[in-house]
């Protein structure tokens, strides 16, 4: 759903799924499920509260940027993804507004008191490759 719908995060879609306001054919859909093609999908969406990566003009600290990938310093205190409790003043809001509401991918994590460089992918074909790596532990972190 989410290379479907830009803009709605994952956490959002998977909580809709849950809810059971998604449908597959006419079914209730559940988080998971692989689609084969040409199923059709129907999802409730409310755009005010699905809006959790508003992009807001937060301190960031760019390290390395390319068409593909854009490197970050989080600081120790700032949540990488917005919560249910906590909307905005993460690291997803700085990126939005520094991408320009374009859409991205973080292919790993730090804890909220952790600071640290975070690999942000700015294409889907990026994120894959990263993430790839990450699970393979093919990245060193120093």
């Amino acid at each position: 759903l989410g290379a479907r719908l830009p803009g709605l995060s994952q956490m959002y879609l998977g909580s809709r799924v849950l809810q059971g306001l998604c449908t597959v054919n006419g079914e209730r859909g559940e988080w998971g499920r692989k689609l084969r093609g040409g199923e059709v999908v129907t999802i409730e969406v409310d755009l005010e509260a699905a809006q959790a990566r508003r992009p807001e003009a937060l301190p960031l600290r760019v390290l390395w940027e390319d068409e593909e990938v854009v490197a970050v310093e989080k600081a120790a205190g700032m949540l990488v993804h917005p919560t249910k409790h906590t909307k905005s003043g993460t690291l997803a809001n700085a990126l939005a507004h520094y991408l320009g509401g374009g859409r991205f991918w973080f292919v790993h994590r730090l804890d909220r008191e952790t600071s640290g460089v975070m690999a942000v992918a700015k294409t889907a074909a990026a994120a894959g490759r990263l993430g790839r790596a990450w699970e393979a532990r093919r990245v060193s972190k120093r």
